[in-house]
């Protein structure tokens, strides 16, 4: 297959449009926890068991929240709940973490760790089937995350929770932000565009392959772009990351909190009433969330988001998370490919495809991963499987189809 300067032009700008509307497609929207503290006063205020092992250092970089195993039952941890999310769709988070001389315990998974876990309306506990934002042994440096949560079912609360369950060394945490985003107006017009760019260029570079007739090249296209969307383009997490880059929002600046180093006495005489924006804890004793000070009710044009992300959702869980998928997920693929097409000489394109699903981990929240090699050799199997499968069914095909012509004749 060869390509023209003209179609690698287009395949380029149509690559460079993709990004731009992927990392202009959030706003920030007006909410309380567009202002979110993480400060000494929300670790005085959280229970016990949502603060293990947790200080806060003054340092010339600003303050820091250290989680480090001292005297005392449990692992060391702090979980950061977020309420009054009945119109949050979206909620963007950013924070950077290191981790120092994290030694693995007897169970490998305890390890320094950042996991998204939901409270649902009934009170039960549930982790999402991407709830992991980090983990990791050894030490590391200051690593920036920056990321857009998808809310794909109406909860109670979120928890975004960070520990360091090693036998040994601690985590740090700074620059921790929480802002409610939404998506801007035009972006599903620009999608619905650009994705018509995508099939159409798609069915342009099949027929300068031989690919024909017409409606053989347009389900060839929807199929290459279908495929590219599910397994190549991160759209598939609940977790949403920047593409070489950052999301273009405008963040609200957060007012800085009053010192708490006098007498508490002398606290409640002279400092006003807490602003809105400052995490508080409810009055009554028995309720251990941490929710905004000032609960807004729910707009009356807004509602809950639906569950139009669950399959998306369980459907990364079965195939990304699972290695061995990679193997049946692209022999299947390969075979409906050459199916459709009818044509030894298309396999380029779904090479192609099976080569940028692992080669996309880079721009991932996850990035690169020696086991993205392993999932690109069972790719290629894949692929390789698929199209074995195609040529020797190719016969059998040919004679249903045959046998249903004549019959229909």
């Amino acid at each position: 297959m060869k390509l023209h300067l003209r179609n690698w032009i287009i395949g380029a700008l149509l690559v460079l449009l993709t990004a731009l509307t992927w990392n202009h497609r959030f706003e920030v929207s007006d909410h309380p926890l567009n202002a979110t503290l993480i400060n000494e006063e929300l670790l005085a205020k959280a229970p016990e068991e949502r603060r293990r092992h947790c200080s806060i250092q003054k340092t010339p970089d600003g303050e820091i929240l250290h989680v480090e195993r001292k005297e005392g039952g449990g692992n060391p941890t702090i979980s950061i709940s977020l309420g009054d999310l009945e119109d949050v769709h979206f909620i963007y988070f950013e924070c950077d973490y290191r981790w120092t001389n994290i030694s693995e315990h007897d169970n490998s998974w305890m390890l320094a760790q950042g996991i998204v876990s939901d409270t649902l309306s009934k009170g039960n506990l549930k982790h999402p089937p991407e709830s992991m934002l980090f983990n990791g042994a050894g030490t590391r440096d200051w690593t920036e995350l920056k990321l857009v949560r998808e809310l794909t079912a109406p909860i109670k609360e979120t928890h975004f929770n960070f520990s360091s369950r090693g036998k040994t060394g601690f985590i740090d945490l700074r620059n921790i932000r929480f802002s409610k985003v939404s998506e801007r107006s035009w972006v599903p017009l620009a999608c619905v565009l650009l994705m018509l760019g995508w099939i159409t260029f798609a069915f342009h570079l099949l027929r300068r392959n031989g690919v024909s007739p017409t409606m053989r090249t347009g389900a060839a296209s929807l199929l290459l772009i279908t495929a590219a969307w599910v397994g190549v383009f991160p759209r598939t997490n609940t977790l949403l990351v920047p593409i070489l880059g950052d999301f273009a929002l405008v963040l609200p600046e957060i007012p800085e909190k009053p010192t708490i180093e006098a007498k508490p006495a002398a606290t409640e005489k002279t400092l006003p009433s807490p602003p809105e924006n400052v995490l508080q804890k409810k009055a009554d004793s028995s309720d251990s969330r941490i929710k905004p000070h000032e609960k807004r009710p729910p707009s009356a044009d807004k509602k809950p988001p639906k569950n139009k992300g669950v399959f998306s959702s369980k459907f990364f869980k079965f195939i990304h998370c699972s290695f061995w998928m990679h193997l049946p997920a692209f022999a299947a693929l390969s075979w409906l490919w050459f199916l459709v097409t009818g044509q030894a000489k298309s396999w380029p394109f779904i090479v192609a495809l099976a080569v940028l699903a692992e080669a996309i981990s880079p721009l991932t929240l996850y990035g690169f991963d020696p086991k993205d090699i392993i999932d690109l050799v069972l790719n290629l199997l894949g692929v390789a499987l698929g199209f074995m499968v195609w040529r020797q069914s190719g016969p059998t095909f040919r004679k249903l189809q045959q046998t249903f012509r004549a019959q229909k004749a």
